[in-house]
């Protein structure tokens, strides 16, 4: 996988999945969190897991960058990588909060 990363957020969000969007990047957030939390403190296991299902969840969710992202810390994680998880987890986290920035936790709304 390559470390490259998208330079604008690319999510679309209908108005009728507006609070439920919100919701879930608010969750992203947390698990970023967690992660980071995680790799600080060594443990690998713990990032893999929960880097995993936020993996799932993006790419259900729709969000290209939040599974790709993940992904790449489950298999940095996997190996032992945790300089790579961790870049991994820096690119989430700044995307996140890019989204963020547009206002209410995500990007421009589908009309």
């Amino acid at each position: 996988m390559s470390d490259r990363q998208p330079t604008a957020p690319n999510a679309i969000v209908p108005d009728n999945l507006a609070g439920l969007t919100a919701r879930f990047l608010r969750h992203c957030a947390r698990d970023a969190h967690l992660i980071e939390q995680s790799l600080a403190s060594g443990d690998l296991e713990s990032a893999r897991r929960i880097a995993h299902q936020l993996h799932g969840a993006g790419s259900a969710y729709g969000f290209a960058t939040v599974s790709l992202e993940s992904a790449r810390i489950e298999a940095a994680s996997r190996i032992g990588d945790c300089t790579r998880a961790q870049r991994a987890c820096d690119r989430l986290r700044d995307y996140l909060a890019r989204l963020a920035a547009h206002g209410e936790g995500f990007g421009p709304r589908a009309s």
